[in-house]
């Protein structure tokens, strides 16, 4: 099923390599594992990432297609 929810969140940790990246959002806030993201930064699509660890209060996100390469840093 396909569906569209807008969340606003923080970074809250970025992987050495920055490939990972852990948000403040988890399942509480309907995030699951698999899920698939698109996030901005300013308006503007920076990166699409999916999730693939997921608790009540954070989630891990890995980025797989990256538009604005300054954006976690």
């Amino acid at each position: 099923m396909l569906y569209h929810q807008e969340l606003s969140a923080h970074v809250e940790q970025v992987s050495d390599n920055r490939t990972h990246f852990i948000l403040n959002k988890g399942l509480g806030d309907g995030i699951e594992v698999g899920d698939f993201a698109r996030f901005f930064s300013h308006g503007k699509f920076a990166f699409k990432a999916v999730a693939i660890l997921s608790n009540s209060f954070e989630s891990e996100w890995v980025i797989f297609y990256l538009l604005l390469i300054f954006f976690l840093g």
